[in-house]
């Protein structure tokens, strides 16, 4: 009886344990990226890498939506431009979550500097109505 009792409690615990590394191993999801490139009185392209790997080139008055890995994601906008500073930053995403980024350019006599920002989910619906849609060319083209 004893021995049965034994068995029965290793048993549960190895059940236990297959179902904890069933729900921590690379159970990650997708979480979805909308980018934002507003229109600008000197805009041009702008590309747009993450995790280190080219993407897109955005135009102005553009956005396009891009699903990747929840994990932490590193994106890099530049310009191509000797004036314009990169934008360098990581965003930790999350599964079944969309992150709306807005990427906009500010000029003054002194500077000329890219930003992205997160923005709310109603801000973006809004400037989209009035922005279109850039689709993200394949691989092999």
């Amino acid at each position: 009886m004893k021995r049965r009792i034994n068995f029965i409690k290793t048993f549960i615990l190895v059940i236990m344990g297959g179902l904890l590394m069933a729900f921590t191993v690379e159970n990650k999801g997708k979480a979805k990226l909308v980018f934002l490139h507003e229109r600008a009185f000197w805009g041009t392209k702008v590309e747009v890498k993450l995790n280190g790997q080219k993407v897109i080139d955005l135009s102005n008055n553009h956005y396009f939506e891009i699903e990747v890995e929840a994990e932490n994601i590193d994106i890099i906008i530049n310009r191509n431009s000797n004036y314009t500073q990169d934008v360098y930053t990581n965003l930790l995403t999350e599964p079944n979550k969309i992150y709306y980024l807005k990427i906009y350019r500010e000029v003054d006599y002194f500077t000329d500097k890219l930003y992205l920002v997160r923005v709310s989910e109603q801000t973006a619906k809004q400037a989209m109505k009035s922005m279109k849609l850039e689709k993200i060319p394949l691989k092999n083209e």
